[in-house]
């Protein structure tokens, strides 16, 4: 399990800290920080299901006492099972305002190319001053790439020709894409195939909507340290103009190494969300009014090209 977490500590940190300037350390809190037991890093991840010894409920003395119930998750473990990250911005309580950074939209989003097919900035070598690129900059890229790691996703951009469409697409919400093709058809009314989308509940029944799949890829999500533009998949589909229209979706299978455990103690499957959620199609989790179902086929917007020359 701590694999995952320090493959995701290491894929924000070389976000939040680009080549050529002083990089984050990561790893596990007793060997980076201090040692720690039962702090809130423990606390949310496994305070709803690790059990009685090794979690119990808080009895503080202070602030005359704490209702006791506010602390047993026994009920209810889905409420926590998160993953946690402490971070250490500066051995300085108080840092010098010249340390924090300046405020330049450019320097925080524009450092690398993403899912958006964004166009890297020409101010970069600048961007790296330590003047501009201060704590405050590091930590907004830190906290964007965590939210979006949340949920893997597809973007894609096309190009017609009188007899093809060229294809290019980047996932995101990722680190490691294990498979990702196109699922396509030739049709005269793309109608039914968005009303059938709406209603599918489970994102593997796509699958069988289209006649038509192209071969299959894998690489780099945008999370991975080592992704670039060229890691823009790409792919052909030929018109068929006895039909009106090509509909298509593209999907995407991430990071499957995150659902295999080794050397836990105790000896369980993968616990957290984030985890689940993209590798274990029959994970489900529920907290008050709110639920969350695990997946892992993830879709593109349906795709809608005429086919016109």
């Amino acid at each position: 399990m701590f694999s995952n977490y320090l493959g995701i500590a290491k894929s924000i940190g070389d976000f939040t800290t680009p080549k050529g300037t002083k990089r984050y350390q990561t790893g596990d809190m007793n060997g980076v920080v201090y040692p720690v037991r039962g702090g809130m890093e423990d606390w949310a991840y496994s305070g709803g299901w690790e059990g009685f010894p090794i979690i119990n409920t808080c009895k503080p003395a202070t602030y005359n006492g704490y209702n006791t119930n506010k602390t047993d998750y026994t009920n209810n473990p889905d409420a926590l099972k998160s993953i946690m990250f402490l971070l250490e911005v500066s051995h300085e309580k108080f840092p010098e305002e010249q340390t924090l950074g300046r405020r330049n939209l450019d320097c925080i989003i524009n450092l690398r190319h993403n899912a958006f097919f964004n166009t890297v900035t020409t101010q970069q070598k600048l961007c790296m001053n330590q003047a501009v690129d201060g704590y405050i900059p590091k930590i907004l890229r830190l906290s964007l790439s965590l939210i979006d790691l949340l949920e893997p996703y597809v973007n894609f951009s096309f190009k017609t020709f009188p007899n093809s469409i060229d294809l290019t697409w980047i996932v995101g919400g990722a680190i490691k894409v294990d498979e990702t093709y196109v699922l396509y058809d030739y049709v005269d009314d793309y109608k039914s195939y968005e009303e059938q989308i709406k209603k599918v509940t489970k994102n593997s029944k796509i699958l069988k909507m289209f006649k038509h799949k192209t071969k299959v890829q894998h690489g780099n999500a945008i999370w991975s340290p080592n992704f670039s533009e060229k890691d823009n998949f790409t792919e052909v589909l030929n018109k068929n103009n006895k039909k009106k229209l090509v509909v298509f979706v593209i999907m995407a299978v991430v990071d499957q190494n995150w659902g295999k455990t080794s050397n836990s103690d105790p000896i369980i499957n993968a616990q957290t969300h984030i985890v689940n959620l993209r590798t274990n199609e029959k994970y489900k989790a529920s907290n008050g009014k709110y639920s969350v179902q695990g997946q892992k086929y993830f879709f593109s917007n349906l795709g809608i090209i005429y086919n016109d020359k």
